[in-house]
């Protein structure tokens, strides 16, 4: 492919990288180096689910039917803490880059009632 045509490629979305790294064999006894990167924006993230302890009961929140967690990494694969951040579906479908931090979800839901008018049931 021409120079061009490679600098007008898209970066794959988070949904594509997002299942690229759920089929992805689980690190089981290794760091966050060995996981699937989710790269977006210039930030390198991995799925929040790959690295919360063994005894978490993991995230629960129905806005997770509408993104996905991340958990921010350094480029050389350390966990960032509190970058934890909630990516919206929606808006990654039509390529837009929203984030907003995990922390709590009020946020995430403000952010899918206002923009695509989805509350919880």
């Amino acid at each position: 492919p021409s120079i061009f045509s490679q600098m007008q490629s898209r970066p794959p979305s988070i949904a594509a990288q997002a299942a690229d790294a759920l089929t992805a064999a689980p690190v089981v006894e290794g760091s966050v180096e060995d996981l699937p990167r989710i790269c977006w924006a210039g930030k390198h993230y991995v799925l929040d689910s790959h690295v919360l302890g063994p005894c978490s009961r993991g995230r629960r929140s129905w806005v997770m039917g509408h993104g996905w967690f991340l958990a921010g990494i350094t480029a050389r694969g350390a966990l960032i803490p509190g970058r934890e951040v909630w990516c919206c579906r929606h808006c990654d479908q039509q390529r837009k880059h929203v984030t907003y931090d995990a922390s709590s979800t009020s946020s995430a839901s403000t952010h899918l009632a206002k923009e695509h008018r989805i509350r919880k049931h």
